[in-house]
């Protein structure tokens, strides 16, 4: 949800980086469409409901548009509780978070410290002798 989030305060930056490029008359037509391409990028990043949710909300809560966050949380939340059940599970995974990254754990016999001679060689996982250097070195 915190990525959505932060492509809705995006998109409504790049909205309103685009109504000031079409006010511009020094700008090209291709430095124009630049604008338009990118913010249109961002949007095809987004599920259909979330954007359907914003641009209703564009529309209706002008007060809102002041606030980016204010307005992707609103955006965001308005979204969940029209969805179904099913809905919701499909909006949650829509950006799947990765697993945690576990930390060593360390071994039982040594109490998580290596004893000298039971290291690997970096380079060919060989272990290596009591000095630490490795033949292939």
């Amino acid at each position: 949800m915190k990525t959505m989030m932060e492509l809705l305060i995006r998109v409504q930056q790049l909205r309103d980086c685009c109504q000031r490029t079409a006010n511009n008359p020094q700008l090209t037509q291709g430095e124009k469409n630049s604008a338009r391409l990118f913010k249109l990028l961002v949007r095809e990043c987004l599920p259909p409901e979330v954007l359907w949710n914003y641009d209703q909300l564009k529309q209706t809560d002008l007060e809102l548009l002041k606030s980016p966050d204010i307005f992707a949380m609103a955006v965001l939340v308005d979204t969940y509780r029209n969805s179904t059940p099913a809905g919701r599970k499909k909006l949650l995974a829509h950006f799947p978070t990765p697993a945690p990254i576990m930390p060593h754990n360390p071994s039982p016999r040594t109490g998580g410290l290596h004893k000298a001679g039971n290291d690997r060689c970096r380079i060919c996982s060989k272990r290596t002798a009591g000095s630490g250097k490795c033949v292939c070195r």
